[in-house]
């Protein structure tokens, strides 16, 4: 927002009364008594500021000075500002008008700039949100790696074999196989709980932002710029956790169209909520303070203390989380992740048009002059190159976007004395992680038998070949009310059951029996 100079004398700018009715009154009281200032900012972004500063002992200065030792003696404990904090006191105080309004003293350093409570209507409080996000990327982190390292497990199997019984090698490929399984069951439940849990944020976020800035009833445009920034945290965490979730799912092959949607949802959402926080911080915008009506030597306003913003020396708490994107700006990250869903959407696509056109005479010309060049060898190294870039991009950010989040709540987190905040970012998680905990000891078929009534049963049957190639596999998904009625030698190693789940079966006798690479006898 530009200054907009006032039509006021040097009489009138003795006048507290007008002096601090207004940002602009004060600004122009500035650049009549004052020197013209150049500074540049020393925040995550460099930028000129351009003001006007005047020397504390002047005529000027000194009734500048008066207003903010009248509010120092009783300090409003929702602005502050009263504490040097071991820094050497100014000689001048400053004001500048571009490229936004701030006031600037020695004594901003102290300004409060935590998030207002308003923000517990979204979450209890910033450290709490800030410590779920950190449980969030850190259970897909795991997830991720855990899939690279059993990836991996076959052809260490191979290598294993070679120098020990089959017997253990056996066990290292039903082991490897079984916390595959479980680690992709759990994937797909978290990802679901994700969407619905960010959904609830960016809703409770998307309402209090449509009220305005004043929703968050601060006091300077330093706690302002807390909040809004913390509410972009709060719309970041319904995007780049849920596109990597995603991507993850893409990548060990499971693909589901809710799944999608709610995704796409959560996503388009989230953004939208972090559009409407591209808002600047404005002076009409705070809450007047409690204690404003004692002031007369600011002229019964509040001091300008409220003018205060943030800069790297007011604090760590304020550039760390403006820092969480890495440089990059809100619409990049948001613009990449928007893009990654786009393209696992065309890559979940893109069978359909074989399948609904693929009779089409023009369709199947097409078809045979695109398909030679979309299997070449280049095409392949090109997709195999992207799929490198996004997954390592979507790793490493996550990583350390945890990292600076845990960085950044670790020092508010009391653990002598819980709050209902710290407990409910906590446990929000530990459904997901006692479930995966449990299907891991225990497997899946105990857990299975009590979500689905008996006797409406299809066990799936995975079969491996060890003679040739322990990787092949055939899977068999066999109809049936019971396993009693699965007649399959209990000795036998090359049968595993490892689901269980709900279907209606008519005839028990009855078996319909399909496979994926060919049909096996029962």
């Amino acid at each position: 927002m530009e200054w907009i100079p006032s039509d006021l004398s040097g009489a009138s700018c003795m006048d507290p009364f007008v002096v601090f009715q207004s940002f602009d009154h004060l600004a122009t009281c500035f650049s009549i008594f004052g020197l013209p200032q150049h500074a540049d900012s020393t925040g995550p972004t460099s930028t000129e500021k351009d003001g006007y500063r005047v020397n504390v002992n002047s005529t000027f200065g000194t009734l500048v000075g008066d207003c903010l030792r009248q509010y120092c003696e009783v300090p409003d404990p929702e602005l502050e500002g009263c504490d040097l904090e071991s820094y050497t006191p100014s000689d001048y105080y400053r004001v500048f008008t571009r490229p936004s309004q701030e006031f600037e003293t020695t004594t901003c350093r102290s300004v409060d700039n935590d998030v207002n409570q308003d923000i517990g209507a979204i979450v209890p409080s910033e450290s709490q949100v800030l410590l779920s996000f950190a449980m969030q990327s850190g259970i897909l982190l795991y997830v991720h790696f855990a899939v690279l390292i059993l990836k991996l497990i076959p052809a260490v199997t191979r290598c294993i074999r070679r120098c020990t019984k089959r017997a253990r090698s056996t066990t290292k490929i039903q082991f490897g196989q079984h916390h595959f399984s479980v680690l992709k069951s759990m994937l797909v439940e978290f990802q679901e709980a994700q969407c619905f849990f960010m959904l609830s944020f960016q809703c409770a976020a998307l309402i209090a932002l449509a009220a305005g800035p004043q929703v968050f009833e601060a006091t300077s445009l330093l706690q302002l710029q807390s909040n809004i920034s913390m509410a972009k945290a709060v719309a970041f965490m319904g995007i780049l956790p849920i596109t990597y979730g995603l991507w993850i799912l893409h990548r060990i092959g499971l693909h589901s169209w809710y799944i999608s949607v709610w995704s796409a949802i959560t996503i388009v959402t989230s953004s939208v909520t972090l559009h409407l926080c591209k808002v600047e911080p404005r002076a009409d915008n705070l809450q007047e303070i409690a204690t404003a009506d004692r002031l007369d030597k600011c002229g019964f306003h509040p001091p300008p203390l409220i003018y205060c913003r943030s800069d790297s020396e007011l604090g760590s708490s304020y550039s760390l989380v403006n820092n969480l994107t890495f440089g990059l700006s809100d619409n990049t990250a948001n613009f990449v992740c928007i893009a990654i869903y786009g393209l696992l959407l065309l890559k979940r696509l893109a069978p359909y048009p074989k399948r609904w056109l693929g009779q089409k005479p023009w369709f199947q010309a097409t078809y045979h002059r695109v398909h030679p060049w979309l299997v070449s060898r280049g095409i392949r190294i090109l997709s195999r190159a992207v799929n490198v870039i996004i997954e390592t991009l979507l790793l490493v950010t996550n990583f350390f976007y945890s990292f600076m989040v845990i960085a950044r709540s670790l020092p508010t987190i009391s653990l002598d004395s819980w709050s209902f905040g710290q407990i409910i970012a906590v446990t929000i998680w530990s459904p997901i992680v006692s479930k995966y905990l449990y299907w891991l000891l225990f497997g899946t078929d105990s857990y299975s038998a009590i979500r689905f009534p008996s006797p409406y049963k299809i066990i799936r049957v995975k079969t491996i070949n060890e003679e040739e190639n322990p990787d092949d596999e055939d899977r068999l998904f066999i109809h049936l009310p019971s396993t009693s009625d699965l007649n399959i030698n209990p000795n036998s190693k090359k049968f595993i059951v490892t689901d269980v789940e709900l279907t209606p079966v008519n005839d028990s006798k009855t078996s319909s029996v399909s496979t994926r690479h060919s049909q096996f006898p029962i």
